[in-house]
């Protein structure tokens, strides 16, 4: 009987700890999944404004930007 509460005391105790472990890493792992979102989002943003300074550059005898800020 002692033997059968015992194991379910480490039960307990194992779900816990997993849990918590599981809260932690998935917390970690969406805040990074966001971070890396947010840098390709500011590339592409980069890389339209200066595609498009390109090509102003470009054709200047036609001056006129294709993106609206």
């Amino acid at each position: 009987m002692e033997a059968n509460c015992f194991i379910k005391i480490i039960d307990v105790f194992l779900a816990l700890w997993l849990a918590q472990f599981l809260e932690l890493h998935s917390v970690q792992f969406f805040d990074d999944l966001i971070w890396h979102f947010q840098e390709v989002v500011t590339n592409t943003i980069n890389f339209v404004i200066i595609a498009d300074e390109i090509n102003i550059v470009r054709w200047c005898d036609n001056i006129k930007s294709s993106v609206n800020f």
